[in-house]
C-alpha cells in the first residue's frame, strides 16, 4: 500500500486519536472534530423531522404558500452546510496540524476550500430561512407598527446577508486565493467585519422574530395558555 493510499484511508486523527506520523495516541483535548460532527448531526435531524411533519399538514390542508417554499429551500442549503462540515471533518477540520498525517498536511488547500463553500452556503441558507420566517409573521400581523417591524427586519436580514455573500466573492482577487493559490485577499479586519456582520444579522433577526409572536398575540382573542402555546411555536422558528 502506498503512503498516498494510507493516508487516505486514515483521516484526520480518526478514532483512537492515532498521529499516524509517530503511531502515538494524540489526546482528547487536542482535537474538536467529533465536537463538529456531532453538532451537525444533532441539529440535522430534528429539524428534518419538524420540517417533515410541518409539509405533511401543510399539504394536507392545501395552505403550501411562499414561506414554506422559501423555508424548503433554506432547509436544503443547509442539509448542504452539515455536509461540507462532516466532509471537512475528514479533511481535518478540528484537528491541529501536528496531529494531522503527512498527505492531510499536504493538502491543506482542501480545508480552505470546503470552508469557503461553508461560508456562501450557510449564508445563502440565512437568507431563504429568515425570509421564511418573516414572510410567516407578516402574514397574521395585523397591527401597522408589527407590519413595519417585520418589513424593517425582513430587509435588514436579507440587505446584511447580501453583503457578506458578495464581499466572499470579491474579498480575494482572483476567489482561488482564497484556498492557497497566487493573488491578494482584502485584510484581515474586513474578514472579521464579515463574520462580525452575518453573525450580528443573524442574532438580531432571532431575537426580533422571537420575541415580536408574544406582542402580536397579547391582545388577540384567546386563552392564555393558547396564546404562550402559539407565541412558543412561532418564536422557535428563531432556531
Amino acid at each position: 500500500m502506498t503512503s498516498r493510499s494510507f493516508s487516505r484511508s486514515y483521516p484526520a486523527c480518526s478514532p483512537p486519536y492515532y498521529d499516524h506520523r509517530c503511531n502515538r495516541k494524540v489526546g482528547r483535548a487536542n482535537i474538536s472534530w467529533p465536537y463538529l460532527l456531532a453538532v451537525g448531526i444533532f441539529f440535522l435531524i430534528p429539524t428534518s423531522i419538524i420540517l417533515i411533519l410541518r409539509y405533511y399538514a401543510r399539504l394536507k390542508h392545501h395552505l403550501f404558500d411562499v414561506d414554506d417554499g422559501l423555508m424548503l429551500i433554506g432547509w436544503m442549503l443547509y442539509v448542504a452546510v452539515s455536509g461540507i462540515v462532516a466532509r471537512s471533518v475528514f479533511a481535518g477540520l478540528g484537528t491541529k496540524d501536528e496531529n494531522l498525517n503527512t498527505y492531510l498536511q499536504n493538502d491543506g488547500r482542501k480545508i480552505c476550500i470546503f470552508l469557503w463553500y461553508f461560508q456562501v452556503t450557510y449564508c445563502f441558507s440565512l437568507l431563504f430561512l429568515k425570509s421564511s420566517i418573516c414572510v410567516t409573521l407578516l402574514r397574521i400581523a395585523v397591527i401597522k407598527t408589527h407590519r413595519i417591524i417585520i418589513w424593517c427586519t425582513l430587509t435588514f436580514a436579507i440587505l446584511s446577508t447580501s453583503v457578506v455573500i458578495i464581499g466572499l466573492f470579491l474579498i480575494c482577487r482572483p476567489i482561488s486565493t482564497a484556498w492557497g493559490h497566487t493573488g491578494t485577499c482584502a485584510s484581515t479586519v474586513v474578514i472579521a467585519s464579515l463574520g462580525y456582520l452575518v453573525s450580528a444579522g443573524a442574532v438580531v433577526t432571532d431575537w426580533i422574530c422571537a420575541i415580536l409572536p408574544l406582542f402580536m398575540l397579547y391582545k388577540s382573542n384567546m386563552k392564555l395558555a393558547t396564546k404562550i402555546g402559539v407565541s412558543a411555536v412561532l418564536g422557535s422558528a428563531a432556531l
